[in-house]
Formats: C-alpha cells, structure tokens, sequence
C-alpha cells in the first residue's frame, strides 16, 4: 500500500511515525500501533498519518477501523488517489464491493496510470460474476499496457506483471464463459512474457490445460498439467485440476491418486475433497463417495457445492437422516437457501414427515417459484397430505419449464394415481421410464399400478 509523501513537522512525532512505518513494513503491526499512536497524539488528522493507522488496521485485520480511517484521510485529501485506493481495498473488505469499486474508479479518474485499481475493478468484477464488464476491463487494461506511451510512464517490470495478470485473468474469464478458443489465444500471450521461473507461470498453465480439455485436446491437457506439476510441485489447485481433466478423461483412479495429492497439499481443500468423492463414486464406490462429502462438509460447512452434493447424495443413497443432520444447522444460519430448503424438504418427505416437508417446501417456492424441483417437491409434498388436486398444477408448470424429465413425469405420474387417473398416471410413469429404466418412482407407481390391477382381477395391460 503506498502512501501520500511524508511532510516533516514535529521531529520527534515524524521520528516515531517513520518507526512505525519501518515495522509495518516488516508486517510487524502489532509492535507499528504504539509508535504509530505516539505520532498520532502530536501530529492528529494529517492525510499520511491517518493512512498508516488505516494500514496498521488492515495489518490486524480491522478493515472497520481501517474504512473508518481512510474515510478521515479523504476528507482531509480528496484528491488523493491511493487513499481513494486503499480505501476501496478496506470497503472490500466489508463486503461492500459496490461502494469498492467507487472509489477505484475515482483513483483512475485521478490518477489513469494506477494499474493495480485497474486490475482490483476487474478481478472484483469477475469474482462477483460479472463477467462481461470484467471482460472489458481486462481487454482495456490489456491495451493500455500495450501502448508506446504507457511503457514511458511506468517501470517495464510493473508492466509486465500487469500485462501479465490482465491476460491470464482474461483468459481465465474466458474459460469460464466457454469462449476457449479466445481464452487460448490471451493465455498464449500471458505466457510469451512468463518465464520458467515465473511463480506465475504454473497457474497459466494450468489453466490453459483446463482450456484444452475443454476444446477436446485431453491428451495436450494432461500433459499441460504435468508440466505445470513439475514447476510448482506443492500447488494443490494444479493437482486438482489435473484430477479434474483425469476424471473427465474417464481415468477415475488417476484422477482420485491427483485428488488426494491435493488434499494432502491442502488438507481443508474442500474442491478437491468434493472432487475426490466424484472419483470414488465414479469407481462405484458411492458410500465411500458420501463419507467424501461429508469429510468436506466438515472442512468447508459453508461450502454450498458441497453440501448440495452431499445431501443429494445421501438422499439418492436412502439416507435422509443424514442429509436432515447436514441441512438443518445450515439453513438456521442461511434460512433463505432455496436449493437446502428443497434438499431437506425431501428427507422429511423419505422420512414420512408430511407437514414439514410441506412447510420447508412452501419457504423454498417463496424463493424460488419457478424452479421445477422446487414445484415439482412441493408438489408431493401436497400429495402426501391427501392434496393432490392443489399439487396438479405445481407439477405441470415444473414439466413446462422442463419438459421431459423422468424425475417430474414421475412425480406428476403419483400425483394423477393419487387422483384416481391411473391410465394418465401408467403413461407418465411409462414416459419416466423411457431411457431412464432406474427411475425408482416410475418403476415403483408402474408395480402399483398392476397390484391394484391384479386386487380388482382385472388383465394387465
């Protein structure tokens, strides 16, 4: 973080302001805050000043304190940019990325070489999923740098790295957004200015060989991340991303080798925990799959891929005890998850509880009403209170907005049992069944329906 230039006032007051300087410089900020405070009580709200308090609290990872202290130096200074900057990086900190990127623009509009508020706008853009605005901050910092006239005004080697960072972050939005030819080509470019020794490099290459699979090119891919490996051999994400290629490339117990690898690297990498259950359920193993699941669930209980993959899981396995035991101290910290409300409104359903899958299913449609599991889970959350006639609707939007699912033309297939049209309910049960002969609803409700066939001596069909 650079700061304003230090005026010199009070000798003793700016000799323990450069102290503290000195050790925040180290990272030593705990031993900066009393030298700091020394200065302060002599020197007051001076621009510099309040700067390296704010620092010291961003130091000690007070990001409050530090808003609040920049805040002051603005007021003091308004045309100051790197305050405007670092005081973008603090509101950032808070969660306040709206009001971030504000002031980074206002640095730009105050100081257009800044390259870093450039790239903070852009990678904040892009990890919020705005990635067409990201996209044209990149492309623009990329040709910005390219100009003759940038090279006069700033140092080659902070010009490089920028140039660097711009394209391989490009490129990585690119991926991303599926445009892999085009993320092929800035990735190229990125590592036309990397050497091997670049600690940047084995990301780039990691992820151009995640770009590569993606164009087909597997055998490239693999052989991308082995040398991505060989560069930064403790680099638990390229690990994973090898295992990633692996598995796709139908090499489930290479793939679960680069997955442990990982975690070994990383133990609380839940990604590749995650990735590591795939494997295994891949191989056929779908318990040891769910014991993955639930390992990175403990690591990560704020994941929600995890956690989604995990009930879902446990639920497809018959265990909705276990999804039950993982959903409910979740959704009492985020009660407005509509895909955990659908999860646990299942397991009430597979646990013969009736009404409060009803209920959990009601606060999901309030969030989420034209999701079709959600319509269609509500659905028979209403068939199982003897409700059917108010569950027929629900289960016809969830087909229109997806038609064709086995999973809701089983569904409505009970929903039409349940309200006696057993010719219409065969037919939907038979439809679920077409290229999806596991479908255990349709084939359940089709063995009904001949039970009940065979009670009234009627032929089968």
């Amino acid at each position: 973080m650079a700061a304003p230039p230090v005026p010199a006032r009070d000798p003793a007051a700016e000799a323990a302001l450069r102290q503290g300087i000195d050790l925040l410089q180290l990272g030593r900020a705990s031993e900066a805050e009393t030298p700091l405070r020394m200065a302060y009580a002599t020197i007051g709200d001076r621009p510099d000043m309040l700067h390296f308090l704010a620092v010291s609290a961003m130091q000690r990872n007070d990001a409050r304190e530090a808003e609040q202290l920049w805040k002051r130096a603005i007021g003091r200074d308004p045309k100051e940019p790197m305050l405007r900057y670092n005081y973008g990086i603090a509101l950032q900190g808070l969660g306040r990325l709206d009001d971030a990127i504000r002031e980074w623009r206002h640095a730009l509009r105050l100081h257009p070489d800044n390259i870093d508020a450039r790239l903070r706008v852009a990678a904040a853009l892009s990890e919020n999923d705005r990635l067409a605005a990201a996209e044209r901050e990149y492309a623009d910092l990329i040709q910005i740098c390219d100009r003759p006239e940038t090279a006069q005004r700033i140092l080659p080697e902070a010009l490089r790295q920028a140039r660097v960072m711009a394209r391989s972050a490009l490129g990585y939005l690119l991926y991303r957004l599926g445009r892999n030819d085009d993320a092929l080509v800035v990735l190229d470019a990125a590592l036309t200015d990397l050497p091997d020794n670049d600690p940047m490099r084995p990301p780039v290459l990691g992820d151009r060989a995640l770009t590569l699979d993606m164009v087909g090119r597997t055998d490239e891919a693999i052989a991308g991340f082995e040398g991505a490996v060989q560069l930064a051999p403790g680099n638990a994400k390229l690990h994973n991303g090898m295992g990633h290629v692996l598995l796709r490339a139908g090499r489930a117990a290479e793939a679960e080798a680069a997955f442990r690898r990982a975690i070994e690297i990383e133990p609380g990498f839940a990604e590749a925990t995650r990735n590591l259950a795939r494997a295994r359920g891949e191989q056929g193993d779908t318990a040891g799959a769910l014991d993955h699941l639930a390992l990175a669930h403990e690591t990560a209980p704020e994941d929600t891929d995890t956690l989604y993959d995990m009930t879902t899981l446990a639920l497809e396995l018959g265990e909705p005890q276990r999804a039950q035991a993982a959903l409910e101290p979740f959704l009492q910290r985020h009660p407005d998850d509509a895909r955990a409300l659908n999860n646990l409104g299942i397991a009430y359903l597979m646990m013969d509880r009736a009404g409060e899958a009803h209920a959990t299913m009601r606060k999901a449609y309030k969030l989420a009403p034209d999701e079709p599991l959600v319509l269609t889970n509500l659905g028979r959350a209403l068939v199982a209170l003897g409700r059917a006639q108010e569950a027929e609707p629900l289960h016809r939007k969830a087909l229109k907005l997806q038609p064709g699912d086995p999973r809701l033309l089983g569904h409505f297939g009970t929903c039409q049992l349940a309200l006696g049209n057993i010719e219409q309910a065969r037919e939907l049960y038979a439809a679920a069944q077409t290229g999806h002969p596991d479908n255990v609803d349709a084939r359940r409700g089709l063995e009904h329906i001949e039970a009940m066939r065979a009670m009234s001596g009627e032929n089968p069909a």
